[in-house]
Formats: C-alpha cells, structure tokens, sequence
C-alpha cells in the first residue's frame, strides 16, 4: 500500500490526483 500511496502524493504535484491523495491522508 506504500507504493500506491507514493502514486497518488507524486500525481497529487500534478494536481490530478490531489483529492485522491487528501481522501486517502484522511482514511489514514
């Protein structure tokens, strides 16, 4: 799970996956 949450922090940058990545900060 590390591996995918690396993906989403790295496409959060691009600012696509950057409500992914606060969703997935707030599940823990």
């Amino acid at each position: 799970m590390a591996i995918r949450k690396t993906i989403l922090i790295t496409g959060a940058s691009s600012g696509l996956g950057e409500g992914m990545a606060r969703e997935f900060a707030a599940m823990g």
